[in-house]
């Protein structure tokens, strides 16, 4: 079994992806804040994200990359890129809709790239809840099944966040 790790490496106008292991909101955080560092940076026009030894993904996860697939439309008109994960994986992805928004591949040609554990990136982070809310939100909007699926989430996550002030 790989270890939970979220990887990054960043050649040309192209962002890899590697997940591996069993990846929940606990270590995404890193995660987020390069993807929201890379938007603000006009020269990044793909992702392909390699899930090939991701054993899990949780939904504040599957939230993060439709942040990309939506981000990525307004900057090109390719749609991003899966590495075709394993069945367990793949099911989870079409339950949400992943289909519409990303092209699954077997295999990309690439260059040798060193990657980046997320983990050790030093970006501003958000408050997890504010992630994890913006994540289920993005799943949420992609058609009328998430929508139901995740509204209990996105409304406990706003009762709590209100709760605070």
């Amino acid at each position: 079994m790989a270890e939970n790790k979220i990887l990054y490496a960043i050649d040309d106008d192209t962002c890899y992806v590697k997940m591996q292991g069993s990846l929940t909101y606990t270590i995404c955080a890193g995660f987020d804040g390069v993807v929201k560092e890379l938007f603000t940076n006009d020269s990044i026009h793909n992702f392909i994200i390699d899930l090939k030894d991701a054993e899990y993904l949780d939904s504040t996860n599957l939230g993060i990359l439709g942040i990309i697939a939506e981000g990525l439309k307004s900057k090109s008109l390719k749609k991003p890129v899966i590495i075709t994960p394993k069945e367990d994986v793949l099911k989870i992805l079409l339950s949400v809709a992943f289909d519409m928004l990303f092209d699954f591949k077997e295999e990309v040609d690439r260059k040798d790239i060193e990657y980046v554990d997320t983990a050790q990136i030093d970006v501003k982070k958000r408050r997890p809840d504010e992630f994890v809310l913006e994540s289920h939100k993005t799943l949420a909007q992609l058609n009328e099944d998430n929508k139901e699926k995740f509204s209990h989430v996105i409304e406990t996550i706003q009762k709590r966040k209100t709760q605070k002030k």
